[in-house]
């Protein structure tokens, strides 16, 4: 009985001090409260953070700090005082709605889901809570959900129309639709004209206007070039003779004027991608040599999309070259590649090109005496690896990269007899090669708008050791091109291009003689207009 007794005080004191901790957080409670709607958050903090060490399972009070939290910035504070607060009162949704916005505000829109949901439950927080909804399913990119949400917190509540319109027409501009993006920026703009969200609708709207412009786009070009060797005819003497006499021309250098025009529609694009189809022309126009005047009709298509942080795409063109007015080649590539961004440090790029050469034409002067160019048909292989650095802004880098090449002839081999009757067959084993290219390139800005470009390549060529006589080949590629813009569609380009081969296969032994060395040098000035 005795036991009873003391147990009985024990409850009896605890009561009474229960009682006395609920009256000291309500008073504590309400004061806090005075001070949070004066706006002196700091002393509304303190008071709330009293109240809640005399009763500290209080979600009103607990409510009230996560939101005098929040005014003063501490949003991490915010959420854990929110999360208390449901979890002793779990049908407690102001606080589900004030955690859904704040989740929101943090990027954790799946989660914040869950809550605003919940917050719906209550008449009075539907409509707010339908809005962001609407705002957290667009940042997931599910856009039938967001304007579902976005429609209904308009029924609801007509004061949230203007800024679920404005989060409406980012859905359409982000799916393309364009006219209906155009349509709700403009009522923003229209129905509060001091407001954030329309100072940020005009901006969008010129977003608008540059996605239209973007659908189309069309340039053309005309240049002057000097080639110091159009035929590729090798260094030595002995062996340009020879080439010069197998074209039947004096000289292997001239100059010509090269027209280019083309352009690109843009078939299609969401969020996460876009694909645009294009066509290209080319035409050379060679002062005397014009026997090797080309033609180039291509048509391309491109195809680019974002998953996270990659950016991914591929590159197809199917090309179709004409000498003079004969069939000459025809070309298809294939180059997927993804990139992944490293923020200003630069990024880097991953490759892979596949194209098929086939040649139409099997000599330039007569193509009843041998195969000819069809020697040359093959399929190339070819992976890269580039690394790009930003140097100090984003119209200054450096680049990096390595690429393997492998190019597999598939013509076959034929025989030629000469006038002495000798017989010499050839395969196109002879061009099949391994290859190692290593390059540097950097781009620069200079006064004036110019834009400067400098590349080099180192290419290693390793041949099929038996039908090309263990041929190896070293190239050098230089690249120098300097760009300037005239007016807004208007621009002038000046470059010149250097192309170096050296071998170790000769091909007259007694005469030292290596027909597929060789050099060329070519300078060129374009004036190019694009809209």
């Amino acid at each position: 009985m005795r036991h009873l007794w003391v147990v009985a005080a024990v409850v009896a004191v605890a009561s009474a001090t229960a009682v006395q901790a609920t009256e000291k957080s309500e008073r504590l409670h309400a004061r806090g409260l005075l001070e949070f709607h004066a706006g002196h958050y700091p002393e509304a903090l303190g008071l709330f953070d009293q109240a809640l060490v005399a009763d500290p399972q209080d979600p009103f009070t607990l409510y009230y700090r996560a939101v005098t939290k929040a005014r003063l910035g501490d949003q991490a504070g915010e959420v854990q005082d929110l999360r208390a607060a449901l979890k002793i009162k779990p049908d407690f949704n102001e606080a589900a709605l004030e955690l859904g916005l704040a989740l929101v505000e943090q990027g954790k829109f799946d989660e914040a889901t869950k809550w605003l949901q919940q917050a719906r439950n209550t008449p009075e927080l539907e409509a707010q809570a339908s809005l962001f909804l609407g705002v957290a399913y667009l940042r997931l990119n599910d856009f039938d959900k967001a304007r579902s949400f976005l429609t209904y917190a308009m029924k609801r509540d007509e004061q949230f129309t203007p800024t679920a319109r404005y989060y409406s027409g980012i859905a359409d501009l982000q799916q393309s639709r364009l006219d209906s993006a155009e349509a709700h920026f403009k009522y923003v703009i229209h129905a509060r004209p001091d407001s954030q969200i329309a100072k940020e609708s005009k901006v969008f709207l010129d977003r608008v206007a540059q996605a239209r412009s973007d659908v189309y786009s069309v340039h053309g070009a005309i240049g002057m070039q000097y080639d110091s060797n159009v035929i590729l005819a090798p260094s030595s003497e002995l062996g340009a003779d020879f080439a010069r006499t197998d074209v039947r021309v004096a000289h292997q250098g001239d100059g010509r004027v090269t027209l280019n025009v083309g352009g690109s529609y843009l078939l299609g694009r969401s969020d996460w991608g876009r694909l645009t189809v294009g066509y290209e022309f080319y035409q050379s126009l060679h002062f005397q040599l014009s026997a090797f005047d080309l033609q180039d009709h291509q048509a391309n298509v491109d195809f680019d999309a974002e998953l996270g942080p990659l950016r991914y795409g591929v590159h197809g063109k199917y090309d179709y070259y004409l000498l003079q007015t004969d069939d000459f080649l025809r070309e298809g590539t294939l180059s997927p590649r993804v990139a992944l961004p490293e923020g200003d440090a630069g990024w880097t790029e991953i490759e892979f090109r596949l194209r098929r050469r086939d040649f139409l034409k099997s000599s330039i002067t007569d193509p009843q005496t041998a195969p000819g160019f069809h020697l040359r048909d093959a399929t190339y292989f070819s992976p890269s690896l580039t690394q790009l650095f930003f140097l100090g802004s984003r119209d200054r880098y450096l680049s990096l990269r390595y690429r393997f090449e492998k190019e597999e002839t598939t013509y076959g081999s034929f025989s030629v007899t000469d006038d002495t009757g000798k017989t010499t067959t050839l395969t196109s084993r002879e061009f099949n090669y391994d290859a190692n290219q290593l390059g540097a390139g950097i781009t620069w800005t200079f006064p004036y708008k110019i834009t400067g470009e400098f590349d080099y390549a180192y290419r290693h060529f390793i041949y099929d050791p038996v039908p090309s006589q263990n041929r190896k080949d070293v190239e050098h590629l230089i690249i120098l091109v300097a760009h300037r813009p005239i007016t807004e569609h208007l621009s002038v380009d000046a470059g010149y291009f250097g192309q170096l081969n050296n071998t170790n296969r000769v091909d007259d032994v007694s005469k030292g003689t290596k027909l597929f060395e060789y050099e060329r040098h070519i300078v060129s000035v374009s004036l190019e207009v694009r809209y």
